[in-house]
């Protein structure tokens, strides 16, 4: 209608604690991340009821699906640009971002200076050795091989942080730039606010995505959809 061109990538969060904790995961065999993969098996699940409803719907699906257990290569690549940049540091626990080094630039989708000096990292994470500031947040976790799914990276054995596996995804598919970063309004700050300070990091820029839009929740018997 307004002859504007459009490739939207839609990323899939198929590693994250929470889906590992879930899944009842086993032991893998150290070297091969599959080897038991029940965590990418249940994020499948969700991920084909999902794209079966926006089919129902008669939503488009997007240009790209972008997974995260497709894309480590580009993550561990992403990651060591940041530390190679200034920006990150690795600790006894694994990668974290420097929110000092990145000086005043940090915080830029905040709602108050509140929200910056109160950030803290992940639930079971809030005192970690060797982590220099509150704020600092993990850009890739060190696990365990006997016990933990992961992959082998620079830093040893692990799995990414949230916020760093959006940032190296659309980096891989869309460039240095993005014109329209969407999402739902709880991922404001701290997930969007971390992806602006991770790309100025990588990308030595302050201008990586044009315009943010945040979508408010749609609740069903008191349930956030």
């Amino acid at each position: 209608t307004f002859g504007i061109h459009t490739k939207l990538v839609m990323g899939l969060t198929d590693v994250d604690d929470k889906i590992i904790k879930r899944s009842g995961e086993g032991q893998p065999s150290p070297g091969n991340p599959n080897s038991n993969n029940r965590f990418l098996q249940l994020a499948r699940q969700y991920e084909n009821e999902f794209f079966d409803d926006l089919d129902r719907l008669n939503v488009s699906r997007p240009a790209a699906v972008a997974r995260v257990s497709e894309h480590m290569e580009d993550i561990i690549a992403y990651v060591a640009t940041i530390c190679d940049n200034g920006y990150g540091y690795e600790t006894g626990d694994g990668v974290y971002f420097s929110c000092n080094d990145l000086g005043d630039s940090y915080g830029a989708l905040a709602r108050s200076k509140e929200d910056v000096s109160a950030q803290d990292e992940e639930a079971g994470m809030a005192s970690v050795r060797g982590k220099r500031d509150k704020r600092d947040f993990a850009l890739w976790k060190k696990t365990c091989p006997d016990t933990t799914p992961g992959w082998e990276s620079p830093w040893g054995w692990g799995r990414p942080g949230w916020h760093i596996e959006c940032s190296a995804m659309t980096h891989s598919l869309l460039g240095d730039k993005i014109d329209v970063h969407s999402g739902g309004i709880d991922l404001q700050f701290p997930h969007h606010n971390n992806e602006v300070a991770q790309c100025q990091a990588h990308n030595n820029c302050d201008d990586w995505v044009h315009r943010f839009v945040h979508f408010g929740h749609l609740h069903i018997d008191g349930l956030k959809m």
